[in-house]
């Protein structure tokens, strides 16, 4: 058969398809991109610094049930670096006894849609800290990353949909992108 982008499977043949592989059980899935959105306030900064630090070392903090796989994160700061620091720090206190989860990767800042020609580079960054990848990957926000653009626009949603993708692919992550409503 000619290569082609569509698969096609009938009834019986749809029993064959694997089941999702869960990151997070029940909660994020491994390989694909996800959206936490809230309003301002909400402490999605902090939830995700609890989903990609017990990714990192596989303890939970309560509110996941498991984490399935473990790994580096890569997590893309459009803001508030120093405050994350404090954060992670307060987070390894409580959760894993003051020790370093070391393959927490802090990179800074998120990588615009609008300069398509720095998404390599950001790229090759992250890979020097993890040549074999990432098992998460966080931005933080999609308004930072979509800096200067209409949010509402399809063809700059589109873009950073596929920004999102490309970190997918080439970083071998789950990407979890942190919204405003």
């Amino acid at each position: 058969e000619r290569n082609s982008r569509f698969r096609i499977v009938n009834r019986a043949g749809m029993e064959e398809i694997s089941p999702p592989e869960w990151l997070i059980q029940d909660f994020l899935v491994e390989n694909t991109y996800a959206m936490l959105a809230g309003g301002p306030g909400t402490f999605k900064t902090f939830i995700a610094l609890d989903i990609a630090l017990s990714v990192v070392t596989g303890l939970t903090s309560g509110v996941w049930s498991r984490i399935n796989k473990t790994g580096p994160v890569l997590f893309a700061a459009g803001e508030g670096r120093s405050q994350i620091t404090t954060r992670v720090k307060a987070w390894e206190k409580k959760h894993y006894g003051s020790e370093e989860a070391k393959d927490f990767v802090l990179i800074d800042p998120v990588p615009l849609i609008a300069q398509e020609e720095y998404w390599e580079e950001f790229i090759e960054i992250a890979h020097r800290e993890h040549p074999d990848g990432y098992r998460l990957v966080v931005l933080d926000t999609v308004g930072r990353a979509m800096q200067g653009l209409n949010e509402n626009s399809q063809e700059h949603a589109s873009n950073f949909t596929r920004l999102a993708d490309m970190l997918r692919r080439e970083l071998r992550a789950t990407v979890l992108a942190l919204h405003h409503t």
